[in-house]
């Protein structure tokens, strides 16, 4: 705001009158801040938007390698001769060695068995960033429960704070509560971390992780497991 003051000659007056104004002042937006602005509100909007779409295509691979959907989608398979190409493809056994399994989850909540997962795999992989990864995997929780049901739960998430792909794997005999799908403890864990710059292995070893553990001769074998070197040997046997 500021005043304006104008000398006026009021009619049959000798002198002339100060009439004083007040005229609102108001600074103009420049279209460069407006268009920051815009831009921001943009970018957030496709970020949160990219966030979603990838885990529902997370989902659905997941959903797609289960045993109940396999033979629906084989003669679709079949007419479109798909190949996955073998620089891409990743196996558990190329990750998991016995320093990377912890039978025996101490944890009793969700929260406490991705602490307690992430620092198994701390102690063969480089993480530059153990906070952003934590949060990382408790917002993917958070948009869905990686708990599938049937005992397993495979905690996944991207961080550009990995160092290329990491996995470890978790036995609790009596169970973590992970929200499961089928309201059930889990009691056996893969949890998978990646750069984003691996994403087409990372995606892949995912599938291939859900389709191991949607056996249930293999789940019951890894429970049973009496130490890690039995479990790294469970899972090579079924890879070949």
């Amino acid at each position: 705001m500021f005043n304006s003051s104008i000398i006026t000659l009021a009619p049959g007056s000798p002198s002339p009158v100060l009439a004083s104004r007040t005229v609102p002042m108001s600074l103009p937006v420049s279209p460069a801040n407006r268009n920051t602005g815009k831009l921001r509100t943009s970018t957030r909007y496709l970020k949160a938007f990219i966030e979603y779409l990838h885990s529902f295509l997370l989902d659905l691979i997941l959903l797609l390698t289960s045993q109940s959907v396999k033979p629906l989608l084989t003669p679709l398979k079949n007419y479109l001769k798909i190949e996955r190409k073998k620089e891409e493809a990743m196996k558990l056994k190329e990750i998991i060695d016995k320093d990377l399994v912890k039978i025996g989850i101490e944890a009793k909540d969700k929260e406490g068995a991705l602490d307690e997962l992430l620092g198994v795999i701390e102690k063969k992989f480089k993480i530059t960033n153990r906070e952003d990864v934590k949060k990382k995997l408790l917002e993917r929780e958070a948009v869905k429960s990686t708990g599938l049901g049937n005992g397993i739960a495979i905690p996944h998430a991207h961080s550009e704070f990995v160092e290329g792909i990491a996995a470890c794997i978790g036995i609790s005999k009596e169970g973590v509560e992970f929200t499961c799908l089928d309201g059930k403890p889990a009691h056996v864990f893969v949890m998978i971390v990646a750069n984003p710059q691996y994403n087409l292995k990372y995606l892949s070893l995912l599938a291939h992780t859900a389709r191991i553990l949607s056996r249930e001769d293999i789940r019951q074998k890894l429970i049973d497991a009496k130490n890690e070197e039995e479990v790294v040997r469970i899972i090579r046997e079924f890879e070949g």
